[in-house]
């Protein structure tokens, strides 16, 4: 086995299918997995709790965002590329932990990082005020 570092953006498939069209006959790539530089699988997700200065945030919102096929955002990227991604595919879970905290878990996406503000903002329509005074604390790397 050997290791490889790719770009952002290059998947694994793509990646065995050029390499597949490199190689000699009969010697075939069957298989690859994401791994970190310390032997253990990447994770796939960030779990974030925030805890809001105000109760601004109730399970109808949730239910909104949930009930979307799909909500695109939009940015560009230092190169001046245009970066979609869908929220809803990202979000994982939203749960209201009590009045003021709730917890997100945010899969890991190759287009570009999605943060948790963004998420209150965009997907759950908190004004920038409110997002400004919570508090937004990483807790756990899921695998």
């Amino acid at each position: 086995s050997f290791f490889l570092h790719l770009t952002k953006g290059t998947s694994p498939t793509d990646l065995i299918q050029s390499l597949n069209a490199m190689m000699p006959e009969g010697l075939t790539i069957i298989d690859t997995h994401i791994s970190s530089k310390k032997g253990r699988p990447a994770p796939t997700a960030d779990q974030y709790q925030i805890r809001l200065k105000r109760s601004v945030v109730d399970q109808e919102r949730i239910q909104t965002f949930w009930d979307l096929s799909e909500l695109i955002v939009e940015d560009i990227s230092n190169k001046g590329k245009t970066r979609r991604v869908d929220l809803r595919q990202v979000v994982k879970t939203i749960r209201i932990i009590d009045r003021q905290n709730l917890e997100i878990v945010i899969n890991r996406n190759n287009q570009r990082v999605v943060r948790p503000a963004e998420i209150l903002a965009k997907g759950l329509g908190m004004t920038e005020s409110d997002i400004q005074t919570a508090v937004i604390r990483k807790k756990k790397q899921e695998q």
